[in-house]
């Protein structure tokens, strides 16, 4: 699957909100990097870098590229929208992990059952 088609969607504020993945990778790695000191940056970053349509967070991501920086006015953004920690924080994360996966590599069971050939199909005539 191409990174223009990895997306996820949250409800935020009663809101259904697209989230679909950047195409810098470099973009992609900043946000992975953040998680080492702030999840709830790092959620904020995701969110920030991947919200797709309405009602996206106004916070920009300044000319020396801190997506920790980021993320944490996002964060503050949502917060001060009315949104809970929880609601933040849940979305974030189903995004970062959309992040997180990009570039695994699929099992060859994945694989398999993409295809149609998953355990008890092959071999079989009809």
């Amino acid at each position: 699957m191409s990174r223009e088609t990895q997306e996820v969607s949250a409800t935020m504020a009663g809101v259904e909100v697209v989230f679909r993945a950047p195409l810098s990778d470099c973009v992609v790695n900043d946000v992975l990097e953040v998680a080492a000191k702030s999840k709830q940056r790092a959620a904020g970053a995701a969110l920030g870098v991947c919200w797709r349509g309405k009602r996206r967070p106004k916070a920009r991501l300044e000319p020396d590229y801190s997506m920790a920086r980021y993320g944490g006015a996002v964060w503050d953004e949502l917060r001060g929208r009315g949104l809970s920690r929880v609601e933040v924080m849940t979305a974030g994360a189903e995004v970062y992990v959309m992040l997180s996966e990009l570039d695994r590599v699929p099992s060859e069971s994945e694989v398999k059952e993409a295809e149609g050939n998953s355990e008890g199909k092959e071999g079989q005539t009809s």
